[in-house]
């Protein structure tokens, strides 16, 4: 591995069985590793541009809308809490904007670092809960 590839790549076992959703993860997946590669390539920039971090938040809100919308009123007992992981995570993730595109090398890869472990831990545990609930109960 370069020092310019990304560190987070499509793991199949995420694959939740809902088309869209999985469709979704894998987009946000490609959309990472570009800031990574990004982010390394301009290591010693004084800022990172913020295009692709614009995007990359703006189709996570799109992403969790769509999420929601297919568990919403479904009878999931986790719907409160997984729409509150999503809400959280907007509201740190913008909060982290600015140190992003202006913090040191070291900065901007811990903000990487939360920013992959919170997907993969995001789609590997609570994602997973509420596909399996929707596959147990023949809605998707």
């Amino acid at each position: 591995m370069t020092a310019y590839e990304p560190t987070i790549t499509w793991n199949p076992d995420w694959e939740l069985g809902i088309e869209e959703i999985d469709d979704q993860h894998r987009r946000l997946v490609r959309m990472i590793a570009a800031l990574q590669v990004q982010v390394r390539k301009q290591a010693t920039a004084l800022t990172v541009d913020s295009r692709l971090i614009h995007e990359l938040l703006e189709y996570a809100l799109t992403h969790f809308k769509d999420e929601e919308g297919i568990f919403r009123g479904k009878g999931w007992e986790g719907e409160a809490a997984h729409m509150l992981e999503h809400q959280n995570f907007m509201v740190k993730a913008r909060g982290e904007m600015i140190r992003f595109q202006t913090g040191s090398p070291d900065t901007r890869e811990a903000l990487l670092g939360w920013l992959v472990g919170w997907l993969k831990n995001h789609i590997a545990f609570a994602d997973r809960e509420h596909g399996a609930y929707l596959h147990g109960k023949g809605l998707v």
